[in-house]
């Protein structure tokens, strides 16, 4: 895979991280993460359980839990629920238009259910169910096998494509059926110098 489950594991935990009101983060199952005793609330929990296998993508059905406690009482029940979900909102916001995230994979679609555990610990929260499509490679080149015929003449460790522009200014290298996205360009155009030239080129013509 070009994006790993490794990779998405690091991206997720940098997001908790960096996020005030996330204190802790587990990669896995509820249950299991609920069990730790050095658990910190609100705590972000991360687990996947389909993938789908697609020419040059990885769909993963991601699983996203935001929790914190709730007392006794309930008395900070709204209040849990109004945080988590705003909380997955900006998730969902960093990995639908970040561009750091544009370079992992594409969120296709998202939804959000709410939920109450009454367990060791009293919690509550939401669980925000994504669809990450992961670039990944559609070819059978560079796999780590040695001596297997794939018939047809292939063999492991084919030679990696060339990307270039027509003037050659610019040119990249990927392995063999992997997919490469282009970097995006930004153009500043002064609309007063285009003016000028427009005026320029109207006097010459008469």
């Amino acid at each position: 895979m070009i994006t790993s489950i490794n990779q998405l594991n690091a991206e997720l935990e940098a997001i908790q991280e960096a996020h005030y009101q996330l204190n802790s983060y587990y990669f896995g199952e509820f249950n299991l993460a609920l069990q730790k005793r050095d658990l910190l609330y609100p705590v972000m929990i991360c687990d996947y359980n389909t993938a789908t296998l697609n020419a040059n993508l990885s769909s993963i059905q991601m699983f996203i839990t935001i929790a914190d406690k709730v007392y006794k009482d309930n008395s900070n029940l709204i209040e849990t629920k109004s945080d988590t979900l705003q909380i997955c909102r900006d998730l969902f916001n960093i990995i639908k238009k970040s561009q750091r995230w544009g370079a992992i994979g594409r969120v296709t679609q998202g939804s959000v259910n709410a939920f109450v555990e009454k367990g060791k610990d009293e919690v509550a929260g939401h669980v925000m169910n994504i669809t990450i499509d992961l670039l990944d490679s559609n070819g059978i080149c560079n796999l780590p096998m040695n001596g297997y015929d794939f018939g047809g003449g292939i063999s492991v460790g084919c030679d990696p494509a060339l990307i270039v522009n027509s003037n050659g200014t610019y040119s990249h290298s990927i392995a063999s059926g992997d997919t490469f996205t282009l970097p995006n360009m930004n153009f500043n155009v002064n609309v007063n110098d285009v003016y000028k030239e427009l005026v320029t080129l109207i006097t010459l013509d008469n």
